[in-house]
């Protein structure tokens, strides 16, 4: 399905990673569960691959359960296997195609729920369930993707209403199941996806979607194209607008202008805006967006990590190797803006920054205990983290001049 997308997307690096994806969408097909990860890695042992190999090859964002940053650390035995929309849409062939449609349809149903929505003092922000997302589907006279028609088509043939076949009942009931079913797997789909707040299901197919104004840029989408294209632009606004608090705004809001934080009821209080480094944006923007701050703070300065290796060419990690990049007599990476005296107190300090960065912010994340994050901390985390990405820009700039002048670095 990947080729029929216009952007160019990151793909499993190998067959064991496809085998992987395949697994675990078959699992959702057959079951409309996620699968654990001790059957598939059970399957994959069948098929003589590794689960560290499989997992190892799929790029960041296609599977949730398994942490690719530490792949040789698999999950225990009953951790969920979840297929992200990423990960569906790089499925082999079309097997997911009518979930993935279906998918970019319930997205733009939402939009257009949100379009009509009344707010209440029980229930603020927009929903959709499966009821409302038929009724608004026959109300509107959208029509189902046909990838959806063929899959109902193919495993659900319709008897026809009039139909006198004894198991004419018994036919139609079994594809409108099936139509619940799929429904189902294309909001499964949706839970990780930027735009939605948050999720629940039940039993017998019932599920629930929670949004906010944030879907009004899906409004009319109709194509899997089109649907990546508004949430890459998605994801970039919410890299600003969503993870910085800004001074509060005037009572008269033009419509278009980003949520922000209620101003205090401390008048000497102040809120600060700044735009985030690109690198943490891109690191972080989907986790946060989905309320996953501890995972946000986590990848954020993962990214300062993984740049600090490549600009040395290392493997080391976290405080040893920001000691080794920011200390000593000779620092490797210059990230001090003074000159003179200065400039040595300021060397120091910014290593013990970069060290305790690791120590104390992301070394806890990654290992646990995990613990609720207050979201003005993490905003202040991710703001710090910003700032060793800009002093992380003054290195480079350092090193490529080195470069320049004499052709090699010590």
């Amino acid at each position: 399905m990947r080729e029929s997308i216009s952007q160019r997307f990151e793909v499993p690096a190998g067959e064991a990673g496809q085998l992987a994806l395949d697994l675990v969408f078959q699992h959702l097909r057959r079951s409309n569960t996620w699968p654990e990860f001790d059957l598939i890695d059970r399957a994959l042992y069948v098929e003589g691959v590794r689960s560290e190999d499989a997992f190892g090859q799929l790029p960041e964002g296609m599977l949730v359960g398994p942490d690719r940053n530490r792949w040789n650390h698999l999950p225990s035995p009953e951790t969920p296997l979840e297929l992200t929309l990423m990960g569906a849409i790089n499925c082999s062939g079309d097997s997911a195609r009518p979930e993935v449609e279906g998918a970019v349809l319930l997205t733009r149903i939402a939009a257009e729920v949100d379009r009509h929505w009344k707010p209440t003092p029980e229930r603020r922000d927009p929903y959709l369930r499966r009821g409302r997302a038929i009724n608004v589907l026959k109300a509107s006279g959208l029509r189902w993707p046909d990838s959806i028609s063929s899959y109902m088509d193919s495993n659900f043939p319709f008897a026809g209403r009039s139909s006198v076949a004894p198991d004419a009942e018994e036919k139609n009931a079994a594809r409108r199941e099936g139509r619940f079913a799929l429904l189902l797997r294309a909001a499964m789909l949706l839970t990780r996806e930027p735009q939605f707040k948050g999720s629940g299901f039940s039993d017998e197919y019932g599920w629930e979607l929670r949004f906010d104004r944030v879907i009004r840029p899906f409004a009319g989408v109709e194509t899997i194209t089109d649907y990546w294209r508004r949430r890459r632009d998605l994801v970039l606004n919410l890299g600003v607008a969503r993870m910085i608090p800004a001074v509060a705004p005037e009572p008269d809001r033009e419509e278009d202008e980003v949520d922000c934080p209620a101003r205090s009821e401390d008048a000497s209080r102040w809120s600060v805006e700044c735009s985030l480094h690109d690198g943490i944006v891109q690191a972080v923007a989907d986790r946060y967006a989905t309320g996953h701050l501890a995972d946000a703070v986590q990848k954020a300065f993962q990214a300062v990590e993984y740049r600090v290796q490549r600009l040395l060419d290392s493997s080391e990690v976290g405080a040893k190797l920001m000691g080794g990049a920011f200390g000593g007599v000779a620092p490797r990476l210059m990230v001090a803006r003074a000159d003179g005296a200065s400039q040595v107190s300021e060397q120091d300090g910014f290593r013990d920054l970069f060290r305790g960065a690791m120590s104390g912010l992301r070394n806890p994340r990654a290992h646990g205990p995990h613990y609720a994050e207050e979201e003005a901390e993490v905003l202040e985390m991710l703001a710090f983290a910003s700032l060793l990405m800009r002093r992380l820009d003054l290195a480079e700039q350092r090193l490529g001049s080195a470069v320049e002048a004499d052709g090699s670095i010590e």
